[in-house]
């Protein structure tokens, strides 16, 4: 996702989540849309649940992912909304 050094998966958090979703997916990815956004926050939701019933993340970790996407899901589709201006 970025240009630094990387992150594995099991010590990702809600802002490796929130950064994805609301600037580098939308930047990046020809295919960004709605539908492809709402299907990568079910992913992030399943794959933290994973995560925290493989003792891989605490609950902590895995409830903070959950609200990010939660709290946030309208500015991460509105990032991959198509705008007819341009």
């Amino acid at each position: 996702m970025y240009y630094e050094p990387l992150t594995k998966l099991d010590e990702a958090d809600a802002s490796d989540v929130y950064n994805f979703l609301a600037d580098w997916f939308s930047r990046k990815a020809m295919w960004a849309c709605e539908s492809n956004t709402k299907s990568y926050m079910a992913s992030f939701r399943k794959f933290f649940k994973f995560l925290r019933e493989s003792n891989r993340v605490d609950d902590d970790s895995e409830i903070e992912v959950r609200d990010t996407l939660k709290e946030h899901k309208d500015e991460f589709l509105d990032a991959v909304a198509f705008d007819d201006d341009y």
